[in-house]
């Protein structure tokens, strides 16, 4: 087995939904469109983010999300 973690580019306000996995403050278009992605992109399990947000004009959510504060994701999936 071998582990393997990627690095994304997200909109800051999908940390809450990706760490812990609680949706409660997006709307239904945001969490519509987190669902998209992860269901395309197959990221694994996120394992955390960076601290401080920068903001962003293109991300690896582009098509999902509009431009603004991101944060580094980090994810981890777990081959057999």
């Amino acid at each position: 087995m071998s582990i393997k973690t990627t690095a994304y580019t997200l909109p800051a306000h999908w940390a809450c939904a990706l760490i812990n996995g609680d949706e409660s403050g997006m709307s239904e278009e945001e969490s519509a469109a987190l669902d998209r992605w992860i269901k395309d992109t197959r990221p694994g399990y996120c394992l955390g983010c960076s601290d401080e947000p920068e903001f962003c004009t293109n991300h690896d959510a582009d098509g999902y999300a509009l431009a603004g504060d991101c944060l580094i994701f980090t994810f981890e999936e777990i081959k057999k």
